[in-house]
């Protein structure tokens, strides 16, 4: 058995350069658009994410790899106060997305180049939710559960739809059902329960 001399390579490594940061910034952009085409999503759902993504850049004014939770509080919680929900989520969607491509294919290139480890600037304090909005503003659990004011005597709604009486179908708060599965089982008769 012989011993080796093991030095750490940290101590050699040459800083980044301002122009190699930024080339790196756009490669992982890039690799980011790649990837995800190469998971079936559809252009416009790139697109829209990578509008997130500039709009947020544009807004700070570093490159996302360097936001914090602050940083987030403070583009959400005071920039965002009155967007609407759907904003608001789609760019908290897009970031995470981001996050977790960076943290997937490039933390320990990044913690390599820039001496941090990455980390998503969303978490679960400050994570933008949709709340229970639904169709024209009416919670969820309102769309399953309660007749509209326009609702028909026969329990159907204005379309047509089968209602469920007050109460019928009553969801917690907390789970949240897209509104389109609810249509689709209104228009099999299906009951939510």
């Amino acid at each position: 058995m012989t011993l080796a001399l093991v030095r750490d390579l940290r101590e050699h490594r040459v800083p980044a350069s301002a122009e190699e940061l930024a080339g790196f910034e756009t490669d992982v952009l890039a690799g980011f658009v790649l990837a995800r085409a190469s998971a079936g999503l559809a252009d416009s759902t790139i697109r829209n994410d990578t509008g997130h993504l500039e709009l947020i850049r544009g807004w700070f004014g570093r490159p996302l790899r360097e936001m914090r939770p602050a940083d987030a509080d403070a583009y959400f919680g005071r920039v965002l106060r009155d967007a609407r929900p759907s904003t608001r989520t789609g760019r908290a969607a897009a970031l995470t997305v981001y996050f977790q491509f960076l943290e997937l294919r490039h933390k320990i290139e990044l913690h390599n180049v820039t001496g941090r480890v990455i980390e998503c600037p969303l978490d679960e304090m400050n994570r933008p939710r949709a709340g229970d909005v639904g169709v024209e503003g009416a919670g969820v659990t309102d769309v399953l559960a309660h007749r509209g004011e326009g609702d028909r005597e026969d329990g159907q709604d204005r379309a047509g739809h089968q209602v469920a009486d007050r109460g019928a179908s009553r969801l917690p708060d907390d789970i949240q059902i897209p509104v389109l599965i609810l249509r689709v089982y209104r228009r099999l008769g299906a009951e939510v329960r």
